[in-house]
């Protein structure tokens, strides 16, 4: 049995103690499984450690949000070269890997960024115009 997350470890330990305390009725030395019940015991530790920092890490983040503290990677804010090559890109004037290049982004990175400014963009064909 192979245990990959900290919820089938929570799982197989009271499987593993239910094991544990029915071996007298199989009349089976309890003594020569000692290292067993070091084991099972560590891993109970090791669990309830880890629930512990999952629930400190969840109130640390639910306080965060409360007080209007951002956590990841920051936006790619809209400049206006971006604007201005999406507006050439769009009357077919360069290509979009073009703009991208001049950009020194990625062409996926740029059609994103397309699609999350089009309303900029339009402003500022109608400036252009």
């Amino acid at each position: 049995m192979r245990i990959e997350t900290y919820t089938e470890l929570s799982k197989a330990l009271p499987n593993a103690k239910m094991c544990y305390e029915q071996l007298p009725v199989e009349e089976i030395d309890k003594e020569m499984l000692a290292p067993f019940v070091c084991l099972i015991q560590a891993c109970e530790h090791v669990f309830e450690e880890e629930m512990t920092r999952r629930e400190k890490q969840r109130i640390g983040i639910q306080n965060a949000q409360q007080n209007g503290v951002h956590s990841g990677r920051p936006a790619i804010r809209c400049s206006k070269k971006f604007l201005k090559l999406a507006y050439l890109q769009s009357k077919n004037k360069i290509t979009a890997t073009d703009a991208a290049e001049q950009l020194h982004i990625s062409l996926s990175t740029y059609y994103k960024l397309r699609r999350k400014y089009h309303k900029e963009i339009g402003k500022w064909k109608k400036q252009e115009v």
